[in-house]
């Protein structure tokens, strides 16, 4: 007897994909664990299994109003300079597509009331009080002392409930920490909260509400009893002898630092992504270990935002 043993063949495999996945000739949308049977090379059974994880691409909207004062208005690396629709899209924290829509609408109106705030950003903060040029020096800004686009939304003390702010307008950033925002007149004679928004920056706010007037100053740097706190996790992070930085790497927005921020930026480096993006900590346009080192610093220290209730 010329005896010829011929195996059976098994195989295990997982995959992650984004939407969909096709496999042996069929197309998945779900997550699960799929088995196909069939015959090998040798003519023998072969079963091959998938163990596979369907992540989903998001899309979300945004409406934000501002003054025609405020133009040009960056957004996401957009310069928008007008009322209008625009859209980016950027990477979630599957890893997947992320497609975010801004209706923009452009108020023609005279703004009577200016707020000059002075705020460092921890990342993009190097030395002598300046920071990182971002905004020049990734060709969005021909100004050479441009860092980025920040968000200041004023919030009255018996508003704080509320979905949205008293009022909202951006604002650009320079390497001093100067900014200029305006808003209407109406504001004169009340008091409000000052919030500050950065596209990878732990939202901020004043210790306590301010009052309005014509022409006003708040500087976040010099103390950190200008910031609400918790009482659990400093304010800011001090960055020279008496200043203070808002502290970087919440890059999802969810008013925490942890793995999820860590996640993007880890898939943005592995892509050697370059350019304006939220896991650029440090405004150099590169999405590298200097962007990770910052996140997971904050994120070991549990770093989270504070706001009134």
């Amino acid at each position: 007897l010329n005896l010829t043993i011929k195996q059976a063949t098994s195989s295990n495999t997982s995959v992650s994909a984004c939407g969909s996945y096709t496999w042996n000739g069929n197309t998945y949308t779900t997550s699960g664990m799929i088995t196909w049977s069939g015959m090998n090379a040798a003519g023998c059974d072969s079963t091959a299994s998938l163990n596979l994880t369907i992540k989903q691409s998001s899309s979300s909207n945004q409406y934000l109003t501002i003054s025609s004062n405020s133009l040009p208005f960056v957004w996401n690396g957009l310069t928008c300079n007008a009322s209008g629709s625009y859209s980016v899209t950027l990477t979630n924290a599957a890893g997947c597509d992320s497609t975010v829509n801004l209706q923009l609408t452009v108020n023609m109106e005279n703004v009577n009331s200016t707020l000059n705030l002075k705020l460092y950003l921890e990342g993009m903060y190097n030395e002598g009080g300046l920071m990182s040029s971002s905004l020049y020096n990734l060709g969005i800004s021909n100004q050479e002392e441009l860092v980025d686009s920040i968000q200041v939304d004023l919030w009255k003390p018996t508003h704080l409930g509320n979905n949205l702010p008293d009022y909202s307008n951006s604002a650009i950033l320079y390497a001093n920490g100067n900014a200029l925002v305006e808003f209407p007149s109406s504001i004169i004679g009340n008091s409000y909260f000052i919030a500050i928004r950065h596209r990878n920056a732990v939202e901020t706010w004043s210790s306590n509400a301010v009052s309005f007037f014509q022409n006003n100053v708040y500087d976040f740097t010099d103390s950190q009893n200008k910031v609400f706190t918790d009482g659990i996790n400093p304010a800011m992070r001090q960055v020279a002898n008496g200043k203070y930085a808002f502290f970087s790497g919440d890059i999802n927005h969810d008013g925490t630092v942890d793995a999820l921020d860590l996640q993007v930026a880890e898939n943005d480096a592995f892509f050697f992504a370059f350019g304006y993006n939220s896991s650029d900590c440090n405004g150099d346009g590169a999405s590298d270990a200097i962007d990770m080192q910052i996140i997971e610093n904050n994120a070991t220290k549990f770093i989270f935002y504070a706001r009134p209730y």
